[in-house]
């Protein structure tokens, strides 16, 4: 036998003893538990779905009879969890992430903090809802991941619990766990650099990592709506006297006769809704219908794979993108108008991947130096293309570990009267800075209204000290798309008509874009005819563009070479 061959068998054997010895240290529990999570975004205005008032009586005007009280602050048998969605409300406030974008793993912790087994792999249905199932002792611990997929539905990082994009997690700590396990834990939440064992502050409660990278400790029983506007999640722990793998499974395993769930676990994961508004070069309001936009994921996938495109959206005429994948049931398109949602659902990442650890700390004022204005906050790194007649138009890469601005002041221009929009004045990656709206809290802790040195809060574009939301946040792509107009006339100048001349009338002119290689592969929908002088006086096809230019052609003039990208 080689050396080499040798080595090969050796580090196979290697492999085999390690996943056996994997595979017997997890204890198989009497019988399997399971747990319904209703997973949805921070923007989620749901409700109960029991009876929706303050006493205790069962009116019956309620879909569903909790029967326990207790298991969550505000609970009693007549109310639920808010998993049921808001009577009225916009695609944000009833948005459920299901499916098409999402998928669960959840994975078993032993007492010594070691994430050693992967319970399954689940998938949310139409509404959001999944039935999660595990199979190890009471007193172990969870990490329950929800990862986003690409848009094709490619599972990233699947298979491995801190890999692909997170957006979010709740961690149910083992009862028992050793010293070891506790700083495995400490590390995971990030409370490591807030508190010091026997970390009292933290880890002996039940607390929430917002969107804004704000930690919230839950004085008492785990509150859904803590946090003012944000609510719990994308990174919740649950810990308590009482509170093991059994009775989490008791409060959120049991389910109505048709076998729904009585409560589902509400999992608002890390989705910020953005406006993109794409324009010429010329104005903001020369608007590019039917551009395609699509976000490209930096980190977490192959550049070259499909599985890099997280998201993609079409422009209107407006210029602005409309979304209307998981809109259920599909009636609600035209019942509710959202046909024309213009709020485009982007993952964000919770997880510092290298160290393992939730995002947390804030995100400072982009005017703040360095390190204080680190995004201490789930966040994207994100390329967004934008195609217009199959040909990039724009490129912005939005990426790094902080914000950068120009110059104090603002961190927004609003555009209104011409736009009722209020644009960015700084560059950086994707977080809850860009929402389409930024929540500001006069009496709640929030990561927007005070920075991390010297307690400045983020600035309205007219009110340094804001009291209320800085709303109408979009991102304006400008595209390289020109006007121009095309004369044609006689090759042959001394044949005149006695009235146009050489001009030639009412010819039919058409743009063909070709490759590299002088082939003609696409036909735009710029085709024009010319007037009386000779020269096409037709506005592009799609609507959108300046009135100053309708009698002018409109075509692409690309960003990049894609063929060397």
């Amino acid at each position: 036998m080689s050396r080499k061959i040798g080595v090969l068998v050796l580090v196979s054997l290697l492999i085999l003893s390690t996943a056996a010895i994997l595979a017997t240290a997890v204890p198989v529990a009497a019988e399997g538990r399971t747990a319904w999570l209703k997973i949805v975004t921070s923007a989620w205005k749901g409700i109960s779905c029991g009876d929706n008032d303050p006493d205790t009586d069962w009116d019956e005007l309620g879909a569903i009879y909790d029967g326990v009280t207790g298991g969550f602050a505000g609970d009693q048998p007549d109310e639920t969890t808010p998993m049921c969605p808001p009577p009225d409300g916009g695609f944000a406030d009833r948005f459920n992430v299901t499916g098409l974008e999402a998928f669960v793993e959840v994975w078993s912790i032993k007492e010594t903090g070691d994430i050693i087994g992967l319970q399954g792999t689940f998938e949310p249905n139409a509404t959001g809802f999944v039935k999660i199932s595990w199979a190890v002792e009471d007193t172990w611990g969870l990490l329950i991941l929800v990862k986003a997929k690409s848009y094709y539905g490619e599972k990233i990082g699947a298979g491995s619990p801190f890999s692909g994009i997170i957006i979010y997690a709740l961690l149910i700590p083992p009862r028992n766990p050793t010293a070891e396990g506790i700083e495995k834990i400490a590390n995971i939440t990030g409370v490591f650099t807030m508190d010091a064992p026997p970390w009292d502050d933290f880890l002996w409660w039940n607390f929430t990592v917002n969107d804004d990278g704000i930690v919230d400790v839950h004085l008492g029983d785990f509150n859904f709506e803590v946090a003012g506007p944000y609510g719990s999640g994308p990174f919740d722990y649950l810990n308590g006297t009482s509170v093991d793998l059994g009775n989490f499974s008791k409060m959120y395993g049991n389910e109505t006769d048709a076998g729904t769930p009585v409560n589902a676990w509400i999992a608002r994961a890390a989705k910020i809704f953005k406006v993109f508004h794409v324009h010429s070069w010329y104005d903001l309001k020369d608007n590019l219908s039917f551009a395609q936009v699509k976000i490209y994921d930096l980190d977490h996938t192959p550049a070259s794979s499909e599985s890099s495109l997280i998201q993609a959206c079409v422009t209107a005429e407006d210029g602005q993108c409309r979304y209307t994948r998981e809109i259920y049931p599909a009636d609600a398109l035209d019942y509710r108008d959202f046909w024309e949602n213009n709020l485009v659902p982007i993952p964000l990442q919770i997880f510092n991947l290298e160290n393992e650890t939730v995002f947390h700390g804030g995100i400072a004022d982009p005017h703040e130096p360095w390190p204080a204005n680190a995004i201490g906050a789930p966040k994207l790194n994100a390329t967004v293309r934008v195609w217009w007649e199959t040909v990039i138009v724009n490129q912005t890469i939005y990426y790094g570990h902080r914000y950068n601005a120009t110059g104090v002041g603002p961190e927004f221009v609003d555009l209104a009267p011409s736009l009722n929009k209020n644009m960015p004045l700084f560059w950086g990656p994707f977080s809850m800075a860009f929402n389409h709206t930024l929540t500001v809290s006069a009496t709640t802790k929030d990561g927007f209204d005070v920075a991390i040195a010297d307690g400045d809060g983020w600035d309205s574009p007219t009110d340094p000290d804001p009291d209320i939301n800085i709303t109408r946040i979009a991102n304006f792509l400008n595209a390289t798309v020109f006007y121009a107009k095309f004369c044609v006339q006689d090759a042959d100048m001394k044949i005149q008509h006695p009235e146009v001349g050489d001009k030639l009338v009412e010819a039919p002119v058409s743009i063909n874009l070709k490759t590299s290689g002088d082939r003609a592969y696409y036909l735009t929908k710029n085709l024009l005819t010319t007037d009386t002088g000779g020269c096409t006086n037709e506005p592009h096809k799609y609507r959108g563009y300046l009135s100053d230019y309708r009698t002018f052609a409109r075509f692409p003039n690309a960003t990049m070479w894609y063929a060397l990208y």
